[in-house]
């Protein structure tokens, strides 16, 4: 899901628009893409550019919300 640009405290599994690991919840990374760079554990295509939290250690799961229709 894309909580826009500057999104208020930790972010959840799959959710974006981090800027770095801090704005993600405990346990999860943020990672930073161009385009629709597919993001690890995470289904689906999401925003065009945004950063997506996510759990190194896990599958894909969860589907990302694609807001750009």
């Amino acid at each position: 899901a894309d909580e826009g640009k500057d999104p208020e405290g930790p972010l959840k599994l799959c959710t974006g628009d981090c800027d770095s690991d801090a704005d993600c919840s405990i346990g999860l990374k943020c990672f930073q893409r161009d385009e629709y760079t597919h993001v690890p554990g995470c289904d689906g295509i999401g925003t065009k550019d945004t950063d997506y939290c996510y759990n190194p250690d896990l599958p894909n799961l969860p589907p990302l919300v694609d807001v750009d229709v």
